[in-house]
């Protein structure tokens, strides 16, 4: 199974800024809401970051999130990521967000996109950036995929994966709903799972595609 990502977050490594920590606080959040975001972390190997994968990877995500500060602006591989997705993804609609870590001016190919304020408090602006993104991928349609996941697959990542892996796993078993090919068999495992790990967006989603079930989930 192969992973395709909604966004991508540009930012420096280094060691007098705050990139690295708002880079996670980022993904962390944005993975919670079923958003699926790539960042060097998920193939650094001690060599240059920028290598052939995150080419790849840039190439293809709808979004490109930057974390701006002083070391940003010095930093030749948040400069080649930026100009790597303006000569790719962006062409064909990708977005870009800013999301300011401290009061660096921004480069010319970053003023004129939308800017987010990552100095102070950061919880209004953590919203803000989740509402901009889920628009955009509303909009453009989501790129995040697993491809050749069956139902059985959906099932073992509702009850064991991490939270994209389970937003994955909703995908899959809202799409079968909807087409009306999930095995009825699979219902009342389906039912157990969902029960048991408390995942109220499934629940919801059973819900509204099989109204029978509604008595069984009040208990």
């Amino acid at each position: 199974m192969s992973i395709s990502y909604d966004a991508f977050i540009s930012y420096s490594r280094g060691s007098g800024g705050n990139g690295r920590d708002k880079a996670f606080i980022v993904r962390q959040t944005l993975a919670n809401t079923g958003i699926n975001v790539y960042t060097d972390v998920d193939s650094w190997n001690g060599n240059k970051p920028f290598n052939r994968e995150i080419e790849e990877v840039i190439s293809n995500v709808t979004i490109l999130l930057v974390i701006w500060n002083k070391e940003a602006s010095e930093s030749e591989w948040v400069a080649d990521e930026l100009n790597h997705f303006m000569s790719t993804s962006m062409k064909n609609g990708g977005v870009i967000f800013v999301i300011q870590g401290d009061d660096t001016q921004l480069n010319v190919n970053l003023s004129r996109h939308k800017r987010f304020d990552f100095t102070g408090n950061i919880q209004y602006q953590v919203d803000e950036l989740i509402y901009a993104i889920k628009n955009v991928l509303s909009e453009k349609g989501s790129r995040t995929a697993i491809t050749n996941l069956t139902v059985d697959d959906a099932m073992e990542f509702l009850k064991h994966g991490k939270p994209n892996d389970k937003f994955q796993a909703r995908k899959v078993i809202f799409n079968e709903l909807e087409s009306g090919n999930l095995d009825i068999d699979l219902i009342p495992d389906l039912l157990r799972i969902v029960k048991d790990e408390q995942d109220h967006e499934t629940l919801d989603i059973l819900r509204q595609h099989l109204p029978q079930v509604i008595p069984i989930l009040s208990h």
